[in-house]
């Protein structure tokens, strides 16, 4: 509850604490890993649901999508 409340406190501010406070929040809390655990699940899980795309569409077109798409950074 306290991280919770912490982070409802300084996400969003510009202020340097705050984004210090933030970013220690995201390293305790292991956030970048669990994220890339869920992107490539969900990576792994678009292959298999691409695999069995009715053909009306060649899966070519949604595996080119997802490549735009997986592990881009901002």
């Amino acid at each position: 509850k306290k991280q919770q409340e912490l982070l409802i406190e300084s996400y969003g501010k510009d202020d340097e604490q705050a984004v210090r406070r933030v970013k220690s929040l995201y390293k305790d809390l292991d956030l970048e890993n669990v994220y890339l655990d869920y992107e490539q699940k969900s990576y792994e899980c678009l292959n298999i649901l691409i695999e069995n795309v009715d053909e009306l569409i060649p899966s070519a077109v949604f595996r080119d999508l997802l490549l735009k798409i997986y592990k881009r950074e901002k």
